[in-house]
């Protein structure tokens, strides 16, 4: 479904990502993991369109994507979940989810827009219900838990293909991460093709299918989940900051 191939791209003049490749399967779990400035969250932010590739390729279902904006690549039905959740803390948790409906409504009909807003919102409430509740609430008054929730909630009112999800438990207590991965676990066996960047390479290699294991912006182990995880050079990308809590 999604290939990157040799891609290239940075900040200024420095390459954050450095020739990296990968391949996600429809409907399957792709893990991203590797320390603090492996360049995880510029190969996602990349993907969606918010960093232009300076060399090498994306495609989704065979159709480059490198040429297109991050407004178009969401239409397509790519949609991330940002690093810090990125609440419009004085806009209600509604308002916050209408926003994230924007591509969406993009791919109807003037006329239609408004009922398959709605009916996002309805699906919404059904999956979060305390973000029915809390439906004027603004997002700032959430606490994290909740806010993680509105987010995820957020991008999904795009009705992604792919979702890409940076850090989703960042921040989070462990019964909270739990209840997010749980509701992660759902969209899975709904089909739902997932890319997930975590700094925890227990936590995501148990979850996904496959895995790239990235340093210092380049490709230092890829391939299935449990390969990644048996492989000694794991324990290398990470240098000093192994510990029980990581891997």
């Amino acid at each position: 479904m999604l290939e990157v191939t040799d891609l290239v791209t940075g900040y200024g003049k420095a390459r954050a990502v450095d020739g990296v490749s990968l391949g996600v399967a429809r409907g399957s779990v792709f893990a991203v993991i590797g320390p603090n400035g492996a360049g995880k969250t510029t190969l996602m932010r990349a993907i969606c369109g918010d960093l232009p590739a300076w060399s090498g390729d994306i495609t989704l279902s065979g159709e480059s994507l490198t040429s297109l904006r991050s407004d178009a690549r969401a239409t397509l039905g790519i949609t991330l979940c940002p690093e810090g959740r990125r609440i419009l803390a004085t806009l209600s948790v509604e308002e916050n989810l209408r926003l994230g409906a924007t591509p969406l409504a993009r791919r109807h009909a003037r006329s239609q827009r408004k009922r398959v807003v709605q009916d996002g919102l309805e699906q919404a409430y059904e999956r979060f219900p305390i973000l029915r509740e809390r439906r004027s609430t603004p997002g700032g008054a959430l606490s994290g838990g909740q806010q993680q929730m509105l987010a995820i909630a957020r991008a999904l009112m795009s009705n992604p293909t792919l979702l890409l999800l940076d850090e989703p438990s960042l921040g989070l207590a462990p019964l909270v991460i739990e209840e997010v991965y749980g509701f992660l676990k759902t969209l899975r066996s709904e089909g739902l093709t997932l890319v997930l960047v975590e700094e925890s390479a227990a936590r995501a290699l148990q979850f996904a299918d496959r895995a790239l294991v990235m340093k210092n912006g380049r490709t230092l182990l890829d391939g299935t989940a449990e390969e990644v995880r048996t492989n000694p050079r794991l324990a290398e990308a990470f240098l000093g900051e192994i510990s029980e809590a990581t891997l």
